[in-house]
C-alpha cells in the first residue's frame, strides 16, 4: 500500500486527449501586410460618385440658403435701425 502523505507523479501531456501526439505541429500563417488591389464593379463606383455629388449639391444649397438668410437678417437689422433713427429725427423737428 502507498504512503498517503506522498504526492503521486502527475502525467504530463502536451496534446489533447484523442489527439495524435506524433502529428506535425501546425503554425499560424505569417501576417500579410502587403498592398491588395480590389476589383470594384463599375456600378459601385458610379453609385459612390452619385452619392458624393448628391451630398455636395445638398451642402451647396444649404450654404446658399444660409447666406441668403443671414443677408436678410442683417439687412432687416439695418433697415430697422434706419427707421428708428428717421423717426427720432422727425420727432425732434
Amino acid at each position: 500500500m502507498a504512503d498517503p502523505t506522498e504526492n503521486p507523479e502527475p502525467s504530463v501531456c502536451y496534446h489533447y486527449p484523442g489527439e495524435d501526439p506524433d502529428a506535425d505541429v501546425h503554425r499560424p500563417y505569417k501576417p500579410d501586410d502587403g498592398m491588395h488591389q480590389a476589383e470594384v464593379p463599375d456600378r459601385a463606383v458610379r453609385l459612390r460618385w452619385e452619392r458624393i455629388i448628391r451630398y455636395s449639391v445638398y451642402f451647396t444649397g444649404g450654404l446658399g440658403t444660409g447666406a441668403a438668410a443671414m443677408s436678410a437678417f442683417f439687412m432687416n437689422q439695418a433697415a430697422t435701425a434706419a427707421m428708428k433713427a428717421l423717426s427720432i429725427a422727425e420727432k425732434n423737428d
